[in-house]
């Protein structure tokens, strides 16, 4: 395959989880916020709180993923905080809280949600579709295995070779891909524009690729 660098030129490690109705199904809770446990707290530190409304959110971009339309994006910022900063007699307890936004609208229970911190100091959020061909390139992208509900994981793979999926990701967000063959990517945009190919069609861009007949070979 063409080689696009590694995962960490443009993303740090991730933590990830498969959601629950109590993180984002507004009919089993009000919340706007998810727990910062440990994998979390590593990924956005545990100094001073940072709240969008003072001017000193987390710039973040949100993502959600599907099969079926090309990726919904939000720029926002999120806050990030000590629930019990006032009560020195409790041990701290980390929030991130973020606004309304459509790819939170669209994320259903047992989608899986990616937390990373783009090398632009932007906190990437992806939520991927249950059972979709995108969640299965998200979690070979991120190394990730079959996530359960509940605490967020950490997960490094920085070191994996990034793949046009992960390519496609971050060109969606803006972020310039330094394409060492500069053949690949176009192609791949050229074919499917944002929408995320199947895995019958990426496997067989995949294998052109590996076999040495390129992207345009028939």
């Amino acid at each position: 395959m063409s080689d696009y660098g590694r995962i960490g030129d443009y993303i740090g490690p991730v933590a990830a989880k498969k959601l629950s109705a109590v993180d984002i199904d507004a009919n089993s809770s009000n919340q706007h916020e998810f727990g910062g446990n440990d994998a979390l707290r590593r990924l956005l530190g545990t100094g001073e709180d940072r709240r969008a409304s003072q001017g000193h959110g987390i710039p973040t971009a949100l993502m959600y993923l599907s099969d079926d339309d090309a990726p919904a994006v939000a720029d926002l910022e999120t806050t990030w905080y000590d629930a019990r900063r006032n009560n020195p007699n409790r041990s701290a307890e980390w929030r991130l809280y973020y606004k309304d936004c459509e790819p939170i609208r669209m994320a259903r229970p047992g989608d899986l949600m990616c937390f990373g911190m783009l090398r632009d100091n932007r906190l990437l959020i992806i939520i991927a579709q249950h059972d979709s061909t995108a969640e299965a390139q998200a979690k070979w992208l991120f190394g990730i295995d079959d996530e359960q509900e509940g605490a967020f994981r950490f997960h490094d793979n920085t070191e994996r070779e990034l793949d046009a999926f992960g390519a496609q990701i971050f060109e969606a967000l803006g972020i310039n891909v330094e394409v060492r063959d500069d053949t690949y990517l176009p192609e791949m945009i050229g074919r499917w524009g944002y929408r995320f190919p199947s895995n019958e069609e990426f496997a067989a861009f995949s294998q052109s690729s590996f076999d040495g007949r390129g992207p345009h070979a028939r």
